[in-house]
């Protein structure tokens, strides 16, 4: 099950972590945004860790209805991370919404992109 990103109610968290095979995958739906990525920031800081090492942080973005310019900020921070701690960030999305700005960034190049959660998951 997957929460929007937007003004949670109480007692319920805008994302969701679950663990599949040897990587973490985060799930996430809704619009990312200024006001969603501090959550979406904390989230994936969680999958970095818990992920098993050298394991990629893999995350879904298929249910994401807007990606705004923090959103990208927020990815290539990330990157960076896992990067730095030898493992991969793994994006999976298959809409023009998530798509397109990160064509016209170029960070289609930077980044590991897919539209198949199959093939964002480790060997």
């Amino acid at each position: 099950m997957t929460l929007p990103l937007s003004r949670p109610s109480a007692g319920t968290s805008p994302l969701r972590c679950r663990t599949r095979d040897h990587g973490m995958v985060v799930t996430v739906a809704g619009e990312v945004d200024l006001t969603t990525v501090p959550e979406l920031h904390e989230e994936l800081l969680a999958a970095e860790t818990r992920a098993e090492p050298g394991s990629p942080v893999i995350l879904d973005l298929r249910g994401v209805t807007f990606l705004g310019s923090a959103g990208l900020a927020v990815l290539v921070q990330h990157h960076r991370r896992c990067a730095d701690a030898g493992r991969q960030l793994r994006i999976v999305a298959d809409q023009h919404v998530v798509r397109r700005p990160l064509a016209v960034t170029d960070l289609d190049r930077l980044l590991f992109l897919t539209s198949n959660l199959d093939d964002a998951m480790p060997a």
